[in-house]
This record gives C-alpha cells, structure tokens and sequence, in this order.
C-alpha cells in the first residue's frame, strides 16, 4: 500500500467516514443534562449577582479596553491586507 505525504494528503479526497452517526440523545439524557445546566446557574448565581452590583459601583475605564481592541483589529486588518 502507498501511503501519500502528510502535505499533501486531504480529508476531502479520503475514505474517511464515520462509521455510525451519533444518535440523537435519550430523553433520561436531556432531561440530566438541563438539571445540570439549572444547579450550574444556581450554584454561580450568588457571585455573579455580587459582581454585578460591584460593577455598577465601580469606575468606568474605557480606555483600558478600546486600547486593546484597537490594536488586535489593526493586527487583523494588516494581516488581511497582507494576504
């Protein structure tokens, strides 16, 4: 068997296919996986509320965040017009 150079090789042009799709999940299952998602939002409720109400109080920055922003969007821009 000839095997192709990693660099050249592409999924597009392979046999590779799932064997079996996964199966849309059981109810029992969905049913578990919400119940997590509500103890989750229980649990993180208190301190989220807490910093919420810091938030509010605290000063505002801007600055601290545009700055930042800008530079990774100029980064971006240059890298596109680059290509």
């Amino acid at each position: 068997m000839q095997t192709r150079p990693h660099a050249r090789y592409s999924l597009a042009q392979s046999n590779l296919k799932p064997t079996h799709p996964m199966e849309p999940l059981a109810l029992w299952e969905q049913i578990l996986i919400g119940v997590f998602g509500v103890l989750l939002l229980l649990w993180c409720w208190p301190r989220a509320r807490a910093l919420l109400r810091e938030s509010a109080e605290a000063e505002k920055d801007w600055p601290a965040l545009l700055l930042p922003v800008g530079a990774v969007v100029a980064f971006v821009v240059i890298l596109i017009l680059l290509v």
